[in-house]
């Protein structure tokens, strides 16, 4: 009787060590950037990802959207600038060809993609539609900002 309680009451103790263990060790919290991105997490936030080893060159599997492009799109300057303070590829294109310069709204998010190498593509070498579109959307700024 003595060694089988002995043995219930050591079998117990290694469970709930190791229930301790578990509740001890944290999860990781999820290391992605498009997700903060998406959710609008704060810089403050996506700059605590960077530093616990989130990769800044993701991209989605679906369009092959990377983290640069995303921000740019969304006109994220202050994630934008972050993420390639953080060496973020600058070139990278997704799956039509488009790079984070294609996505730009506006000329500050331009400046900085220039500023760090960023070459504007053309997909599918559509030069003329690529102009046409890159004056649409500078009339189309220029226009707002008028009215206001």
């Amino acid at each position: 009787m003595k060694s089988m309680t002995t043995k219930v009451l050591f079998i117990s103790l290694l469970f709930s060590a190791k229930i301790f263990l578990a509740a001890e060790m944290e999860v990781p919290q999820s290391l992605s950037i498009m997700a903060a991105i998406y959710e609008n997490k704060t810089l403050e936030e996506i700059k605590s990802l960077v530093e616990n080893k989130a990769n800044v060159d993701e991209k989605r599997e679906q369009d092959g959207y990377s983290a640069l492009m995303y921000a740019t799109q969304k006109d994220r300057l202050d994630l934008v600038k972050f993420l390639l303070e953080n060496n973020a590829k600058v070139n990278a294109t997704d799956q039509e060809g488009h790079s984070a310069f294609c996505f730009a709204k506006n000329s500050e998010i331009e400046a900085a993609l220039k500023e760090s190498g960023a070459v504007p593509h053309l997909v599918n070498d559509d030069s003329e539609l690529y102009i046409t579109s890159r004056l649409l959307s500078f009339l189309t700024t220029r226009c707002i900002n008028n009215s206001q």
